[in-house]
């Protein structure tokens, strides 16, 4: 039987969860959107399910590790939105497969995914638009 790796051979640290673009976005959608919820990082799974009869571990097996990168929701808790913001490592194959599942997830929910290039980020008038 191997040896059980020792966390402090793994050497752990804190990092950002957040890159410095995601930084700014997020704090554009706090401000621009007060009286909404703005998440960052949020697993599909919290946010879309399937009706009762549905093969749910079929449905896990298609969502399962794809989050978003920001989620809005009204103050009841309620999705508004969900956000994606493009780098330039959005452009590989496996990105833009990645994406075409979170998008007809979410679509297919009756829930609007806004797609916002890094280089293009939305000011605040263009993210008040979303409530």
């Amino acid at each position: 039987m191997a040896e059980p790796l020792r966390v402090s051979a793994l050497r752990p640290y804190s990092k950002k969860p957040h890159t410095q673009p995601e930084q700014i976005l997020y704090w554009r959608l706090v401000k621009a959107l007060p009286d909404h919820i703005a998440l960052a990082q949020v697993q599909c799974s919290r946010v879309l399910g399937v009706k009762r009869g549905f093969k749910f571990n079929e449905w896990n097996n298609r969502i399962n590790r794809l989050s978003f990168d920001f989620v809005i929701c009204k103050k009841d808790g309620s999705v508004v939105a969900a956000i994606e913001l493009d780098d330039k490592t959005h452009d590989s194959a496996k990105r833009t497969e990645t994406y075409a599942k979170k998008q007809l997830a979410i679509e297919s929910a009756g829930v609007l995914l806004v797609r916002w290039s890094v280089a293009k980020m939305p000011d605040e008038v263009v993210v008040r638009n979303l409530a």
